[in-house]
């Protein structure tokens, strides 16, 4: 609306000054007033109409002004009236405007030639600050939206350097998805994603090779998945589907588990060892028992011979 009333009143200052006539120039030094019923546009007859060579001219009227090209699309119209038309710039689409620019490269090109500031800022009027600003930092495109706190939660930078950042610090974000069930989540994905790479926030399971820690025997274990179907400290499948479950949590769970295993492969180890220490041990006295009894055999032997001979002395 302001500029409406910018470029009229310009139109109007300049027909102030309009000279006309054939032979010499005529100039009103004062108030001119022309009226007309007619509209501004194609077959038209305006109140003031400048040009007017081929059909192409610029037309005025009380609220409105138009430029046509062969007296039909109008490539400039301007109306005053906030209910019964609009403005349109470059009607038929065929050229290019350019607002800071004098060789514009597309339908509208906004340039500003400053290393920082916004060149295009779409928003509410009045104190509402709520907007869409497009401008430039370092020289570097950026574009922003705030709220009506005037805080910036949405930035799109060009830029690859320190501080270029590209953020977005506002409600959920939904991909995929129009609602949310759980609105706990800041990015809710209804599909699949794809990264090289993801690092997640976790606290690790140190805690289960603490002293304190309570290791649940594989008796136990055995037991609780014979009841539950699923193991210790683990929410069940049902659970997960219904809920789902953070991949930190999920992490550290499941490093839980390994390191608890590791504890009962190293208590297993131990028992393993003693039980070959103790093999080890049956096998030497096996061993000697061996020996004992070869020791025991010459002796009956020998006791057996001594006891012949005796006989045998007796008998002489």
């Amino acid at each position: 609306m302001t500029v409406r009333k910018i470029i009229l009143g310009a139109v109007a200052i300049f027909c102030l000054e309009v000279t006309y006539g054939q032979g010499q120039d005529e100039i009103i030094d004062g108030r001119l007033q022309i009226t007309s019923t007619a509209d501004v546009g194609a077959g038209q007859t305006p109140a003031l109409v400048i040009g007017d060579r081929n059909g192409h001219h610029i037309g005025i009227d009380g609220n409105e002004i138009g430029a046509f090209l062969n007296n039909s699309n109008a490539d400039l119209y301007i109306n005053a009236s906030q209910s019964t038309s609009n403005t349109i710039i470059n009607g038929d689409g065929t050229g290019y405007v350019g607002i800071g620019t004098s060789s514009p490269s597309a339908l509208l090109d906004v340039k500003r030639i400053l290393q920082n500031g916004d060149f295009m800022v779409l928003g509410l009027d009045g104190v509402n600050p709520r907007r869409l600003s497009f401008g430039v930092s370092s020289w570097s495109g950026v574009m922003g939206l705030y709220d009506g706190g005037n805080v910036q939660r949405v930035r799109i930078s060009s830029s690859t350097s320190d501080g270029g950042y590209t953020y977005f610090d506002g409600p959920n974000v939904l991909i995929g998805k129009t609602s949310q069930s759980n609105t706990s989540y800041k990015l809710d994905v209804a599909g699949k994603v794809r990264a090289n790479e993801i690092v997640v926030n976790t606290t690790g399971a140190d805690y289960v090779f603490e002293e304190n820690y309570k290791l649940k025997s594989l008796r136990e274990v055995e037991a609780f998945i014979n009841e539950n179907n699923h193991l210790p400290g683990i929410p069940s499948a049902t659970e997960m589907q219904a809920q789902g479950m953070s991949v930190g949590e999920l992490n550290t769970k499941l490093l839980e588990k390994i390191e608890e295993l590791t504890l009962h492969t190293i208590n297993q180890q131990k028992e393993i060892e003693e039980l070959k220490s103790e093999q080890a041990s049956y096998a030497d006295l096996e061993s000697r028992l061996e020996e004992l009894a070869l020791s025991m055999i010459e002796m009956k032997k020998e006791n057996q011979e001594l006891n012949r001979r005796i006989k045998t002395i007796e008998n002489e």
